[in-house]
């Protein structure tokens, strides 16, 4: 079993709270969110709030920030080398303080590393129509979401890096608990990442 069924089929379990109303961040429109925790093996515990808007179609996924006593002492820098498809199946956690899309965020989000590459094309596509005003501007983008849509036709390898001073973030280890050759991770005491 890997370790993404393992946390599909034990792990995730629903809250028992009411599942708070929430103001849709593309319309504004009142939908709900459904607040799951789940168990990541070899890694933490987390607490994901799903949101899909019925009227407009907006999703996200977004993880609160972890309990202090849950924070490591050190950063991390994660290597993950994509050869195949499957590459994209494995489960990412990105810490808030280290996403910086957009960087002033303060949860951070649990997704396949495919579906975040999914996800960022989805937003950036969005507000497309809006950006037609501004050619320019339209055209970067159009230019950052054909470069993107292209990573996920896999056309040849590429690589994933995330430096994460909190020590919070994480790939899944399709071998666990045994290494794997393609993702790499390392301990870094007081790493400093620059914000431009």
């Amino acid at each position: 079993m890997t370790q993404t069924e393992e946390i599909e089929q034990n792990t995730f379990t629903f809250s028992n709270e009411e599942n708070p109303a929430t103001e849709c961040n593309q319309c504004g429109i009142l939908g709900t969110s459904n607040v799951f925790n789940s168990e990541i093996p070899g890694f933490i515990s987390i607490t994901v709030i799903a949101f899909e808007c019925e009227f407009c179609g907006y999703k996200r996924n977004k993880v609160p920030p972890a309990p202090e006593s849950d924070m490591r002492s050190n950063g991390c820098k994660i290597n993950l080398k994509i050869l195949d498809k499957s590459d994209f199946e494995r489960d990412e956690f990105i810490d808030a303080a280290d996403l910086e899309i957009p960087p002033t965020t303060k949860f951070g989000v649990y997704n396949t590393v495919g579906g975040f590459i999914q996800r960022a094309i989805e937003d950036l596509e969005f507000n497309q129509p809006q950006r037609q005003k501004e050619p320019e501007f339209h055209s970067a983008i159009s230019m950052v979401i054909q470069k993107l849509s292209k990573l996920l036709e896999l056309n040849e390898p590429f690589e994933i890096q995330i430096e994460d001073p909190t020590g919070n973030s994480f790939i899944e280890n399709l071998k666990y608990p045994s290494e794997d050759a393609n993702l790499t991770a390392e301990s870094v005491g007081g790493l400093e990442i620059p914000i431009n």
